[in-house]
């Protein structure tokens, strides 16, 4: 008999000395358990594939979730990358550029001088040449 009262942990209880109608309380008691078990079963059963759906429909949401923010990410670092230097590049350019034509500036009004000065020598001589033709 005391092979009888051990066992797994639902049957450790000692049936030895229980009155019979202690025992059969305790077999509805057990036997609402199993019951109880079963239909815990059946729900997850019936739930499992809603709930596996569920799953399957969460992780390509978290997915699609991840990947948009692996691109926007990408996108904001590369603009932090590379927005800083081209805009460098782009004062530096417009400085070259606006230092180039103050240069062509200078140099055509330099020449634009030079042309008024030979002109006006030449418009010199001119008058020159006909005060002498007149007069003489």
């Amino acid at each position: 008999m005391q092979e009888g009262k051990t066992g797994k942990p639902i049957f450790r209880h000692r049936y030895i000395g229980m009155k019979e109608e202690a025992i059969r309380e305790e077999v509805d008691r057990l036997q609402m358990e199993v019951y109880a078990l079963e239909k815990a079963l059946d729900s997850f059963e019936k739930n499992g594939k809603e709930n596996w759906n569920l799953i399957i429909e969460g992780q390509k949401k978290n997915e699609e979730l991840i990947s948009s923010i692996d691109e926007r990410f990408s996108r904001l670092q590369s603009n932090l990358d590379y927005e800083a230097p081209l805009k460098k590049q782009l004062v530096s350019i417009t400085k070259d550029m606006g230092e180039k034509l103050k240069d062509a500036n200078r140099q055509g009004w330099s020449r634009l001088e030079q042309f008024l000065l030979i002109d006006t020598i030449l418009l010199f001589v001119v008058i020159v040449l006909i005060v002498v033709s007149i007069l003489v």
